[in-house]
C-alpha cells in the first residue's frame, strides 16, 4: 500500500496541479535540444514500471512452478490412504504412555476389516506432517 502511495499518489498530485496545455508545449519544445533534466516523477515513474516488471515476472515464475508441481508424480499411489493425526501428549500423557498409546493404536487399525497395512510416521512426503497413515484394501473406501 506504500507502493501504491508513493508511486501512484505523489505523480497524480503533480500532474493535477500543472496545467497539460503547458507542459505539453514544453516537451515539445525541448525535442532535440539535448539531455533533458530528470525530474522526481520521471524517477518514480521509471522505477514503478521496473517493480511492476519484477512483480510479474515473479508472479509467472510461481504459477509455472505451481502447475510443475501439481503435475508431478510422488513416487507412491496416493489413492485409497487414510491419515491421521494425534498428539496424546496434548492430553497430558508423558512418553510412556504416548509410546504405549500409538503401539496400540496401530494393532487395533492393523486387525480392522479392510486394512492392508498400517503404521507410523513423523513426517509423510508433500504433507506438513502427520502421525498415522493406513492403507485401505478395498479402494472405494477412500476416505473423503
Amino acid at each position: 500500500m506504500i507502493t501504491t502511495l508513493l508511486f501512484g499518489l505523489a505523480p497524480t498530485l503533480h500532474a493535477s496541479k500543472e496545467d497539460l496545455v503547458t507542459a505539453m508545449k514544453d516537451n515539445t519544445a525541448r525535442v532535440g535540444r539535448g539531455p533533458r533534466k530528470v525530474s522526481l516523477r520521471h524517477a518514480l515513474v521509471i522505477t514503478q514500471v521496473a517493480l511492476s516488471m519484477v512483480a510479474l515476472i515473479s508472479a509467472g515464475l510461481f504459477v509455472r512452478s505451481l502447475r510443475e508441481a501439481y503435475k508431478a508424480d510422488p513416487g507412491f499411489d496416493p489413492h485409497g490412504v487414510l491419515l491421521a493425526s494425534f498428539d496424546p501428549f496434548l492430553s497430558g500423557y508423558d512418553e510412556t504412555r504416548g509410546r504405549e498409546f500409538y503401539r496400540r493404536l496401530v494393532e487395533r487399525v492393523r486387525t480392522m476389516p479392510g486394512i492392508e497395512s498400517a503404521t507410523l510416521a513423523r513426517r509423510l512426503p508433500l504433507t506438513d506432517g502427520g502421525i498415522a497413515f493406513c492403507k485401505r484394501r478395498d479402494r472405494r473406501l477412500r476416505a473423503s
